[in-house]
C-alpha cells in the first residue's frame, strides 16, 4: 500500500457517506503520534498492495447469528484535534466536539442519526489563511459562523444482509429534504418525499448492494485479519450514488481512542476502506477497531479531526452544544455590544460595518453580488471600494435625513413579484381555503391588507426554528409549525393572491442572550445573530418589511443579506448561496441604539 499510495499521489480524504461524513476517515497524523506511521517503517506482516495474489480475498461475510453481532448501538463524537484537547480533561474538551453520530442495529434494520456544527473557521481563504493564525489574517476572514448539518437514515436488509430499502432525511442549515430509496433486483429508485421540487431518480444496477454501515456490520460479524480483503457494491443514499467498497486489513497500529478519563493511545486493529464511484478517483478512510470488531476511532488527516467511539453519557455531556443547537445558522459579530438589559427594551437602530472579502476559491456557489444592498428600513453607505456601512432602523428614516449619503430600497415591482410558482402555489385547494379567511379584508387599503395578512399567518402557524425550510405553501398551511422561511413563503403566496407584489428577504436576526446558542463561542465579547427570513411587499408605491413569525413589521435587529422574488428558487443551493454571501463579507457592529417600547 505504501508504494501504491506514493506512486499515485493519492490524498486521503473523507467520503460523505452521510451529510457530514461519519463513515470513512483516515490514519493518525504523524506529528500527533510523535512517531512514524506504520507505512513509514518496515513491518513483519505484509502490507496489502493492489494486484497481490498471495492474500486471502473474501466477499463481505454472512453476519453471525449471535445477538451481539445483530443487535448493537454505538455513539461517536467528531472532535477537533489540538494539543489543548489532548492535554485537558474530558469536561474541558467539550468545546472541541463538533458533532456526533448514534448508530443502532436491530437485526435487519440499522439506524443512523448524525448532527454536526460546520464552522466557517474551517474554511481557507484564497491566500491559504486560517482563522486565528495571526491578528492580521483574522481580519481577512469572515465572521465565525456555525451551520447545523444533520442526517437521519434507516436501512432495511433482507435475510442475506443485502440492502432493500432506505429512509433518508438530510438537513443543511435551514433546508431539510427527505427521500425514500427502494431497491429492486435491477434498479435503485429514489423518491423525494419533502415536496421541495426534487424529481424521482432511477439508477440501474446488477447484483446485491450493501449500505454505508457495511464496514461496521462487517467488522462486528467477523473482524478483518491483516492481509484480508473484502469487497462489496454499495449505495450511498445522500450522494445518491452506486459505488464499490474495498476493505483491506492492515497490521495492528497505535491509535487514539476515547476512554473513561480522556483520549489515550492504544494498539488496535486497522482497516483501510476505499470507495470508488464511477468517474471519480477512489477515496480512502482508516478504521481502528478492537478484537471484537468494534470501531474505536477514525480520522481525517487533512482536516485535523478525529471521530471517537464513546459511551452514551459522554455523548450527551460532551455533545450538548450540537445536540441542543436551535438555529440552522448562527453568526458571531464583534464590535459594540448590543445590550438589552431589561424586559421591554429593543433595538431601535443598528449600524454595522461591512468589509468586502475575496471569495474562497473552493466556494460551491458563486455570489454574483459582491456587496450588501439596501432593503426596507435598511440603508447602505459606501465608504470605499472595500467597505460599507449598513444602518437598520425600527422606523423608516426620512429621506432628508439621509441627504443622498445612503442607498435606499426603491426597485420597481414586476410580474415576477405577483407570479404563482410550484412553491408559491396560491391557486391550490389548500391555499384557497386559507385565503377564504382573508375575504373580509377586501375593503381595506393595501397597507392594511398586508399588515392584517401578516398577523393572520402569525396566528395560523407556530414558529419552529428547524422545520423543513422550503416546501410549497399548500403543504406548509397544513402543518402546525413552520420556520421563518416557511412563514415567509406562505405570506408571499397570500400577498400575491391579493395582488400585492412581494419578495423574500433572507438575512440575520440578533439573538438575545436567552435564545442565543453558545456553541463554539469565542473568548472575545460578540453579538450573536441567527438565520432569519421575512417578506418585503409593495403597497401604495412603498415597500414594507413584514415578519410573519412575530406578526409585526421587521425591526432593526434584522440585517438583510439578499432579497429574492423566488422566480428561480433552488432548494439544493439555497443554503450554499446564503453561506457564500456570509463568506464574502466581514461584519462588525459599529453602533446600537437600545430603547423602550
Amino acid at each position: 500500500m505504501n508504494q501504491v499510495m506514493r506512486a499515485s499521489g493519492l490524498v486521503v480524504v473523507v467520503i460523505l457517506w452521510g451529510m457530514c461524513g461519519c463513515d470513512l476517515p483516515d490514519r493518525h497524523d504523524i506529528a500527533l503520534l510523535r512517531r512514524p506511521a506504520v507505512w513509514e517503517v518496515e513491518v513483519s506482516a505484509p502490507v496489502i498492495r493492489d494486484g497481490d495474489a498471495g492474500f486471502a480475498r473474501t466477499q463481505t461475510p454472512e453476519p453471525r447469528s449471535d445477538v451481539s453481532s445483530q443487535n448493537w448501538q454505538d455513539w461517536y463524537l467528531h472532535c477537533l484535534e489540538s494539543d489543548e484537547a489532548d492535554s485537558e480533561s474530558l469536561a474541558s474538551q467539550r468545546k472541541f466536539v463538533l458533532g456526533g453520530v448514534h448508530m443502532r442495529a436491530d437485526g435487519k434494520q440499522v439506524q443512523l442519526s448524525e448532527r454536526v456544527l460546520v464552522r466557517s473557521s474551517d474554511i481557507r481563504t484564497p491566500g491559504g489563511l486560517v482563522r486565528n493564525a495571526d491578528a492580521q489574517a483574522d481580519l481577512l476572514l469572515p465572521n465565525h459562523t456555525l451551520c447545523l448539518n444533520a442526517n437521519k437514515q434507516t436501512f432495511w436488509h433482507d435475510d442475506e444482509g443485502h440492502l432493500e430499502r432506505v429512509e433518508c432525511k438530510v438537513r443543511q442549515g435551514p433546508v431539510e429534504s427527505s427521500k425514500t430509496i427502494l431497491i429492486s433486483e435491477d434498479s435503485v429508485r429514489i423518491e423525494p418525499t419533502s415536496g421541495n421540487g426534487a424529481k424521482v431518480k432511477v439508477l440501474k444496477k446488477s447484483g446485491p448492494l450493501g449500505g454505508p454501515l457495511m464496514v461496521y456490520r462487517s467488522l462486528r460479524a467477523n473482524p478483518l485479519l491483516a492481509g484480508q480483503v473484502r469487497e462489496s457494491a454499495v449505495f450511498l443514499p445522500i450522494n445518491e450514488s452506486l459505488a464499490k467498497l474495498r476493505l483491506v486489513g492492515n497490521p495492528r497500529a497505535l491509535a487514539k481512542r476515547m476512554g473513561a478519563d480522556g483520549v489515550v493511545v492504544d494498539s488496535l486493529n486497522e482497516a483501510l476502506g476505499a470507495v470508488s464511484i464511477e468517474g471519480s478517483p477512489p477515496r480512502y478512510r482508516f478504521y481502528w477497531y478492537d478484537d471484537d470488531g468494534v470501531v474505536q476511532a477514525t480520522q481525517i488527516s487533512d482536516e485535523g479531526g478525529f471521530t471517537y467511539r464513546c459511551d452514551e453519557d459522554q455523548y450527551q455531556s460532551l455533545g450538548q452544544d450540537f445536540l441542543t443547537h436551535r438555529y440552522p445558522i448562527t453568526v458571531e459579530i464583534p464590535g459594540k455590544p448590543i445590550a438589552i438589559s431589561e424586559e421591554g427594551m429593543f433595538v431601535k437602530q443598528l449600524a454595522v460595518n461591512v468589509q468586502l472579502l475575496p471569495q474562497a476559491s473552493e466556494s460551491t456557489v458563486v455570489v454574483d453580488r459582491p456587496r450588501l444592498s439596501a432593503a426596507p428600513r435598511q440603508y447602505v453607505q459606501v465608504l470605499d471600494e472595500q467597505n460599507q456601512r449598513v444602518i437598520t432602523a425600527f422606523r423608516p428614516v426620512p429621506a432628508k435625513r439621509l441627504a443622498g449619503r445612503f442607498e435606499t430600497f426603491e426597485p420597481e415591482s414586476s410580474q415576477a413579484d405577483l407570479a404563482a410558482t410550484k412553491i408559491l402555489d396560491f391557486r391550490s385547494a389548500a391555499m384557497r381555503k386559507v385565503l377564504g379567511t382573508t375575504s373580509s379584508l377586501r375593503g381595506l387599503d393595501q397597507r392594511d391588507q398586508a399588515e392584517q395578512i401578516n398577523r393572520t399567518i402569525h396566528s395560523l402557524l407556530s414558529f419552529q426554528n428547524l422545520s423543513t425550510g422550503i416546501r410549497p405553501a399548500s403543504q406548509i398551511v397544513q402543518s402546525t409549525a413552520a420556520d421563518s422561511t416557511e412563514h415567509a413563503i406562505v405570506l408571499i403566496a397570500m400577498l400575491r393572491a391579493n395582488r400585492i407584489p412581494a419578495r423574500m428577504a433572507v438575512g440575520l436576526r440578533y439573538l438575545e442572550s436567552g435564545e442565543s446558542s453558545q456553541s463554539g463561542a469565542s473568548q472575545e465579547a460578540v453579538n450573536r445573530f441567527g438565520y432569519h427570513a421575512w417578506v418585503v411587499a409593495e403597497v401604495d408605491q412603498e415597500w414594507l418589511a413584514l415578519d410573519p413569525t412575530i406578526g409585526e413589521p421587521v425591526g432593526a435587529e434584522c440585517i438583510a443579506l439578499e432579497i429574492n422574488d423566488l422566480s428561480k428558487l433552488n432548494a439544493g443551493q439555497f443554503t450554499d448561496r446564503f453561506l457564500g454571501i456570509l463568506r464574502s463579507v466581514r461584519l462588525t457592529v459599529h453602533a446600537a441604539v437600545i430603547g423602550k417600547r
